[in-house]
């Protein structure tokens, strides 16, 4: 096999992966809303997820961050002002200068049903997996991974985004 047919087969199945990831935990995420285990999908998940694990964020940052619509964004984080899952932090608040969001106890239980739900799945799925498979995959995305961002620095597509753990 040639080499551009080998890349384009990597990258192909790293696609169908990723895209099979997603649809589960879409599926996973509307069965939950259909029996009323929680009340947000996915995208509202990853959303919420951004505040929990970066308090005060802006929406920008979470646009950005997520690589969402921001009139998407802007809608979710209106629908979980009014379930007041999220408050809007002020520098003051006289002058309505938004600082960014925040999570709050009644945001923190739909977020904790589905990161518990989507952590039960996952762990069912590596667990279906030997040992030496999960630390040769794991080894090698992290390498593609280094490879990537290395490609992108290299090609001043800007800084890679910052991840929950403040790492690049």
């Amino acid at each position: 096999m040639d080499e551009e047919k080998r890349v384009a087969e990597i990258f192909g199945l790293i696609e169908d992966t990723a895209r099979t990831g997603r649809e589960l935990v879409t599926k996973v995420f509307l069965r939950d809303k259909d029996s009323k285990k929680n009340d947000i999908n996915f995208s509202q998940y990853q959303i919420l997820e951004k505040i929990v694990k970066n308090p005060n964020i802006t929406q920008l940052e979470i646009v950005e961050s997520l690589l969402k619509n921001q009139v998407y964004v802007n809608k979710c984080l209106k629908y979980f002002e009014g379930k007041k899952y999220v408050t809007k932090n002020f520098v003051n608040k006289n002058d309505k200068v938004l600082t960014g969001y925040s999570i709050t106890a009644r945001g923190l239980i739909p977020y904790k049903v589905a990161t518990y739900t989507l952590s039960q799945h996952e762990r069912k799925i590596i667990n279906s997996l030997n040992e030496e498979d999960l630390e040769k995959t794991t080894s090698y995305l992290n390498n593609l991974k280094s490879v990537i961002k290395k490609s992108m620095s290299s090609m001043n597509l800007g800084a890679p985004a910052i991840e929950e753990n403040g790492e690049e």
